[in-house]
């Protein structure tokens, strides 16, 4: 499954508040973010949930999340 966010700010409530239940069901996730959270912190909480993220440019406050499991990546490290 594929999820976009633009929920202007209320990205990191919605993300941090969804069942580790949920979060596996996500293949693939495009949030965009904004300046009232840590992207940083977002960043680590999605990864300790089995994504890898990218930001592919400082220009946008966007970043692209995979989830390894369904993915077939293996987890790194």
């Amino acid at each position: 499954d594929f999820l976009k966010m633009d929920c202007e700010g209320s990205e990191y409530e919605i993300v941090y508040s969804t069942p580790p239940h949920v979060l596996k069901k996500i293949g693939v996730m495009s949030i965009e973010f904004h300046g009232d959270g840590d992207v940083r912190e977002l960043t680590s909480f999605l990864r300790e949930h089995e994504f890898d993220v990218e930001r592919p440019s400082r220009e946008f406050a966007e970043i692209f999340c995979l989830n390894r499991a369904l993915s077939g990546r293996e987890k790194e490290g």
